[in-house]
């Protein structure tokens, strides 16, 4: 991902913190709300989407990109994106592109978890970017990643 390492660490310490303008959301309604804009290749939402799979979002987690250190910017950000990253957590059963799998990498029992950055910008997710998660890309457009060795 853009910001494997670096995003990582600077994601935490922003969660750890609370950060100016950060906001953690996790009542189920909220969640669904909030990923209701989300379009997935089946048009379904998000949510229903994921739970087929066996997976559901545990919280989400938005800080603004203007309130983000300059090193975990990218060209293209804008002031007022939202650095969004979702929870994935779950059991996944049998997912395309052997998405289960790679999201139970390092758990036991069949259970995975998955942090899942997204930029949120003007009421709409963007799903254009070349390192998008491949969950988030599989359910926007219901094609593998070739982004990630799966």
């Amino acid at each position: 991902m853009r910001r494997t390492a670096l995003g990582i660490a600077a994601a935490t310490l922003i969660m750890s913190t609370g950060g100016a303008g950060a906001q953690q959301i996790k009542e189920p309604a909220a969640i669904a709300k909030f990923v209701g804009p989300f379009k997935t290749y089946t048009g379904q939402p998000l949510i229903e989407l994921l739970a087929q799979y066996g997976m559901r979002i545990e919280w989400i987690h938005t800080t603004p990109i203007d309130k983000m250190i300059a090193a975990v910017r990218r060209p293209g950000d804008q002031n007022g994106d939202l650095v969004t990253i979702l929870s994935l957590t779950g059991k996944p059963k049998k997912m395309p592109c052997n998405l289960d799998r790679w999201m139970r990498q390092g758990y036991a029992g069949g259970h995975a978890e998955d942090m899942a950055e997204i930029m949120y910008r003007n009421g709409r997710f963007l799903i254009n970017a070349s390192d998008l998660n491949p969950v988030l890309y599989w359910a926007a457009t219901g094609k593998c990643s070739t982004q990630y060795a799966l």
